[in-house]
């Protein structure tokens, strides 16, 4: 697991080891954030040189391989590579026969593009970082290089009220710049924005409706007023004269559903007023097997499902306790966990299914025979644990419906306006949807556990001492 394989060599509780397992951490760390940073400062050369870069880390000297291959960065340089002979090529926009400016345009970023500015910061930040990013900016690879437990606990929300934690305020970005790179380079929705440029767009025209994604979706606007604030915004742009076109990416596309039920439930007719079409580009409607995972055992492989910052919580080697956690206090997170039950996921007992497989299923040599790996199981066994501190109390579990159910016409329960599976579109005729995936991706369907080799780690720091004992490795504690 990249980093972390360098602890399992320094595990005897001695001084000695400790310092190793330290050290090792601290190289490993810095050698991955090294590595993108070279990767960007080499896009930003090419972008200002006449030079032609390596197309792919198969040109690169092998020891340079066998390092990223070691850090699991092959595949993430790659596609940086790939996306640098983007500029060879004739944009859309420039295209004659492109379409002119008409729709006003809303965005709705999927998890983790939303960049996140700190507007109240721990002593152990600074207040040199007011306004900064936390999330998404070269600020952020700063933070972490001082003290990435400090940067956790800023990151980290309090898993009881999924807000942030006390003393800490941080919020998304707002405009065009939220969401338009990732560490001022590796390009989100700036090639789009500049397409729509290109046709006779401008800032005036196009609403980038970025929001926090680590929060619960009812909270959003308890706290931030987002979707009031987004209804506000669609409206003025509409006002001007067309109705608008929404385009939403991954888990954008469940806050857009979110927001259409909570709008409806206020305002019946207001899509079909406003709304001329959706486009929903590769939207978890449904949930993901990535993140059941990743609120199980603290272990997810789908990076599509948290972009940059699984493999950036990997890159730390925490205990997987630990990583779970914090997955926990992420009340975004919750919102794609899978909905629909065994009945549209299947089972091995159902057998019709694309895969007829238990979602989640043990070798023989662990003790988990109470746990059928079904999804309807799997659910049941949360709830059976709401006299403890556990999953079944945090905001990420209690604020939303999975279950398949009839449609309420009265839009009356909230925990419902984010499952297509328990409530109906709305009455919008006029409005065209357009639903847009790939094809032939790898994608997890299943999972199955093993016995695995322990993480280890030294009680340097206690990150949430309110949630569980968390000892993380090699830094210094927050002050």
């Amino acid at each position: 697991r990249g980093p972390g394989l360098a602890l399992q060599l320094c595990f005897a509780p001695a001084a000695g080891a400790r310092r190793r397992a330290t050290l090792a951490m601290a190289i490993s760390t810095r050698y991955v954030f090294l590595a993108i940073v070279v990767i960007f400062a080499a896009r930003w050369y090419q972008k200002n040189q006449d030079i032609q870069l390596r197309m792919s880390t198969d040109a690169l000297p092998s020891r340079i391989q066998l390092f990223l291959t070691a850090h699991n960065l092959t595949q993430v340089i790659d596609g940086n590579l790939a996306a640098i002979g983007y500029g060879n090529t004739t944009r859309p926009g420039l295209h004659p026969d492109a379409p002119k400016k008409r729709h006003p345009i809303v965005i709705v970023p999927g998890l983790t593009s939303c960049g996140l500015e700190v507007w109240k910061a721990h002593p152990c930040l600074g207040d040199e970082f007011f306004r900064l990013r936390i999330w998404g900016d070269v600020s952020m690879a700063q933070a972490i290089l001082n003290n990435w437990t400090c940067w956790l606990h800023h990151i980290a929300l309090d898993p009881r009220t999924g807000l942030d934690r006390e003393g800490v305020r941080v919020r998304a970005a707002t405009g065009l710049k939220s969401a338009d790179y990732f560490v001022g380079s590796y390009w989100l929705w700036a090639r789009a924005i500049q397409n729509f440029a290109d046709i006779g767009y401008d800032e005036k025209d196009i609403f980038l409706a970025c929001y926090d994604w680590r929060v619960a979706f009812p909270l959003l606007e308890e706290r931030d007023g987002y979707f009031s604030g987004m209804q506000l915004d669609i409206e003025r742009l509409v006002a001007r004269g067309e109705k608008a076109v929404v385009l939403s990416h991954s888990m954008g596309s469940n806050v857009w559903f979110y927001f259409i039920s909570w709008v409806e439930s206020k305002s019946p007719g207001w899509v079909d007023r406003n709304i001329e079409s959706w486009a929903n580009i590769a939207g978890s409607m449904l949930g993901a097997m990535g993140p059941l995972a990743a609120f199980l055992s603290g272990e997810m492989d789908a990076t599509a499902a948290l972009g940059p910052f699984g493999p950036l919580m990997e890159s730390f080697a925490l205990t997987f306790d630990a990583m779970r956690d914090i997955y926990w206090s992420m009340g975004g997170l919750g919102a794609i966990l899978p909905m629909g039950g065994t009945t549209v996921w299947g089972s091995e007992a159902t057998g019709w299914t694309d895969t007829p497989a238990d979602v989640i299923t043990f070798d023989s040599s662990l003790n988990a025979s109470d746990l059928k790996g079904d999804l309807d199981n799997i659910y049941a066994k949360v709830q059976e644990k709401k006299d403890k501190m556990l999953l079944s109390q945090f905001p990420s579990w209690t604020s939303y419906s999975r279950e398949l159910q009839r449609p309420d016409p009265n839009r009356s329960d909230p925990r419902r306006f984010g499952n297509p599976l328990a409530t109906a579109l709305p009455n919008a005729p006029n409005m065209k949807i357009f639903c847009l995936y790939g094809v032939d991706q790898p994608t997890e369907r299943a999972y199955r556990y093993g016995l695995r080799q322990v993480r280890w780690s030294f009680a340097d720091s206690v990150l949430m001492p309110e949630t569980r004992f968390l000892h993380w490795s090699g830094r210094r504690p927050i002050e």
